[in-house]
């Protein structure tokens, strides 16, 4: 199933990478429109995933954020990091005839 996952995964960034390269988008415009969106969705994906993580995780208090907090940015970031460079490789790879 996970390969599966990935297959899907790859086909979805190599069709956004052809309309991105389709409608010629600058790649220091979509950089930072990738990362965001992903981040917050990935952020409201496990706040429906772990509820009762989500509700005990304190993002602002005086001695910053707790740890469950501090896991849930981390791995967003992780991941729209890893997706966002997925997808300016792919938009790199589609612009110079790589495929």
């Amino acid at each position: 199933m996970s390969i599966l996952n990935f297959g899907i995964f790859f086909i979805f960034s190599f069709i956004v990478g052809y309309f991105v390269h389709k409608t010629n988008w600058k790649l220091r415009y979509l950089t930072p429109l990738c990362f965001f969106v992903i981040f917050f969705l990935s952020l409201l994906i496990l706040s429906i995933l772990f509820p009762k993580d989500w509700m005990n995780s304190t993002f602002f208090s005086v001695e910053g954020p707790n740890q469950l907090a501090r896991y849930a940015l981390i791995m967003s970031c992780i991941f729209s990091s890893s997706t966002t460079l997925v997808i300016i490789v792919i938009v790199w790879a589609i612009r110079n005839k790589v495929f």
